[in-house]
Formats: C-alpha cells, sequence, structure tokens
C-alpha cells in the first residue's frame, strides 16, 4: 500500500491535517513545539482507493528550543527521514499566514535531496479570499500549492482527489486492507515498550530514549510473520494521575486506553527490578476489564540475576491474579534475547481469543455454576437463567 507523508515546520497544523484526513484524532493536537516525536500511521480510503497517510514530527534543523533538546530534535529528523524514505508522495506542509520562512526554505531543500513527488499545502486558510495569497510559496519550486484549512475543513475533498491522482496506479494499490492481528503493546514509561516495538516490527520507527514518556502518540506498524499479519500498536506509558503534570501526557494516557480497546491482543511489560507496582495492576485492570487476550513480557531480564527473576515470576500473580489467565515470557528487549519466542505465543493467543464456544458447552458451564451458587432471587422467587450464548 502506498504511504503519503506529511512533513513541516512546528505547528503548522501538521496533525490537525493528518487528524482531519483520517477522520479521528490518532495524533495530538497541541500549539508547543515537539508534541508529534514519532512517525504516527493511519489508513485512509477515499474513492475507491487507499494509502497509508503518516504524521511527522516538527522540524527544527538544530535550532534552540526550551522544550526539546538537541539530540531530541535529531532523532525527530531522523523520523522525518525514514518516513519521507518509504512514501510514494509528501505533503510539504506550511503556513499561509505566515508565509515564507527561513525554515521553510530548508526544508524545501531537504525534501529536494529526497527526490519525491511533493505537493505544497498552504494551511490556516479560513476563508476562500485568502487562497489567493498562498500563491507566495510557488517560489519554494516544489510543485502545486494547495491552500486548504486543515482546522475548517476547507478544500480538504481536492486535496484528497490530487492525491489519489498522483500516487502511482501500481498491482495491490486499490487493494482492501488485510486483516491483521492487532497488538497493543502496554507498560509503565520507561520500561522497554519502544525496543520490544522496533525489535518486532524490525525498524526504529518509536524514538528509543531512557528519558521516561519519549513516546507520546499510539503508532502503528504492519509486519508478516508466518504469512500472519500483525499491527503493533506503541502506547504511551501509563503513569499514576498524581504523576500527570501536563495535558500532552493526559492525553497520551487517553490514546494508551483507546490502543486497549483497538487490539485483540494486549501485551503487558514489566520491569521485574520495580516488581509489580500499583501502576501495573492498574494497567492490568484495564486489560481485564475490556476482554483482551494478555501476553506479560518481563523485560530487561539481563539486568538481574536469575534466583531474583524465578522469584518474581513465581509470585506475579500474587499482585496481578485477575489475569492469572496470561502466559509469561521473560526477555532482553535491547539485546533481542528471547524475543523471538513472541510471535508464536500472540498466534497462540489469538487462536484461543477468537475461538467460539458451542452453545451446549456454554449452557453445560451456566448450570454447572448455578449449581456452586444460586442467583440472587429478589421478591423470594426464584430466577431462572434458561440458557447463555
Amino acid at each position: 500500500m502506498h504511504s503519503v507523508v506529511i512533513v513541516g515546520r512546528p505547528n503548522v497544523g501538521k496533525s490537525a491535517l493528518f487528524n482531519r484526513l483520517c477522520g479521528k484524532s490518532a495524533a495530538i493536537v497541541d500549539n508547543r513545539p515537539g508534541v508529534t516525536r514519532d512517525r504516527i500511521y493511519e489508513t485512509v480510503r477515499w474513492k475507491n482507493t487507499t494509502f497509508h497517510i503518516i504524521d511527522t514530527g516538527g522540524l527544527f534543523f538544530n535550532r534552540r528550543t526550551e522544550s526539546l533538546s538537541a539530540d531530541f530534535q535529531l532523532e525527530i529528523e531522523l523520523q522525518v527521514d525514514l518516513a519521507i524514505q518509504q512514501a510514494s508522495l509528501v505533503l510539504f506542509m506550511v503556513d499561509n499566514k505566515i508565509g515564507i520562512s527561513p525554515l521553510d526554505i530548508e526544508i524545501a531543500h531537504k525534501l529536494r535531496s529526497f527526490n519525491k513527488l511533493t505537493i505544497i499545502i498552504a494551511n490556516k486558510v479560513d476563508h476562500p479570499d485568502q487562497e489567493l495569497d498562498s500563491s507566495e510559496f510557488y517560489n519554494l519550486s516544489m510543485g502545486e500549492v494547495i491552500p486548504i484549512s486543515a482546522k475548517h475543513g476547507l478544500n480538504i475533498g481536492n486535496l484528497l482527489d490530487q492525491i489519489v491522482n498522483l500516487l502511482p496506479k501500481k498491482e495491490g494499490f486499490l487493494s482492501q486492507e488485510e486483516p491483521a492481528i492487532k497488538i497493543a503493546i502496554l507498560g509503565r514509561p520507561n520500561v522497554g515498550k519502544s525496543s520490544l516495538y522496533n525489535v518486532l516490527v524490525n525498524e526504529d520507527r518509536s524514538i528509543v530514549s531512557d528519558i521516561p514518556g519519549t513516546t507520546h502518540d499510539a503508532i502503528d506498524s504492519d509486519i508478516l510473520n508466518n504469512d500472519q499479519l500483525y499491527r503493533f500498536i506503541d502506547t504511551a506509558g501509563i503513569r499514576q494521575k498524581k504523576k500527570i503534570d501536563t495535558r500532552i501526557e493526559a492525553m497520551s494516557i487517553n490514546q494508551a486506553r483507546y490502543a486497549i480497546e483497538r487490539a485483540d491482543i494486549c501485551i503487558l511489560m514489566l520491569d521485574p527490578k520495580d516488581g509489580v507496582t500499583k501502576q501495573d495492576q492498574i494497567i492490568a485492570s484495564l486489560i481485564a476489564r475490556a476482554g483482551k487476550a494478555c501476553l506479560i513480557v518481563l523485560n530487561k531480564c539481563d539486568l538481574i540475576d536469575q534466583d531474583h527473576l524465578e522469584a518474581f515470576e513465581a509470585h506475579i500473580f500474587d499482585r496481578l491474579d485477575f489475569i492469572d489467565y496470561a502466559p509469561l515470557i521473560s526477555i532482553a528487549a535491547k539485546k533481542k534475547e528471547n524475543t523471538s519466542a513472541i510471535f508464536p505465543l500472540l498466534q497462540q493467543l489469538h487462536e484461543i481469543f477468537i475461538k467460539k464456544i458451542p452453545t451446549p458447552e456454554l449452557n453445560k458451564f451456566l448450570q454447572k455454576a448455578i449449581q456452586e451458587k444460586a442467583p440472587p432471587s429478589p421478591g423470594g422467587k426464584n430466577a431462572k437463567l434458561n440458557y447463555i450464548a
């Protein structure tokens, strides 16, 4: 399937356009630089054509910012480069109200080096009378300029028409999306979710850092393993409410909850050094309440001695008894130790997850449960349960 990437400097409206095109708030929208850090993927279908849309972080090119270090800005730039390399079409987004900025000129120069088909998207055209102002951006010599308002939806249909017309018509382009087993990777901040994610999808899509909270958005990646398509969702770490000190992180937690709802299987990552924390219990309870299959992954097992690990494994379900059905695996994600055993476990869990239990078998279970403990009988009358399905 073709990919279309949105690129531009901070706060030109990339995430707003991304959300407008995919029809939901998949990316966090905020006016602070650096809110979108990883590449975020969604699938868009327009006029019988399906493609991936990719949101990326704002490019700074080592300019000083209060919120992001120079190293982190370089990591964002790497993510943008990877997205451009795999894209069939680039949407170069600019701010129609401000006009051409020095940073826009630098980004245009960078895009030319990739030699990718490009459309300039002049955003923040709040009224049709302002569309003529966008002609200034032809001076960037990057191709057609389309004036839009991501916030108000102006000219979005025209933009989608242009995307569909420009994408190469190759075999498989119009194919329907293949069914995938959807996997959400969950856990407290800095337990190694992004490291595992990158190992499983075999690319550096998530920014891997020792700073807790470096994954802000729920991001997806498809991988084919033994003829089975998997869709992995790497999510922001879930913190206790008293530790959530910014609106952005609170929004990220809501997206982690949304990822649980989307998933067929949840991978709950734990750090044996810390034991099972209260926050681990909260995450596990969210998985259990959503009725999702679960795989517990003990990460960083190379950093603790074997006796400590065995003791932790033996008592883990004392505190996670409500997901005692979940299989357990120990790994070291950064060293790729035992990570190859994850895919067979996911396949087994999915087979259990989709299994349909015959009604007679369910009724036998119901009758046995009634014999062990009769249902409550309000008003002194016995409640009668006939069958379960």
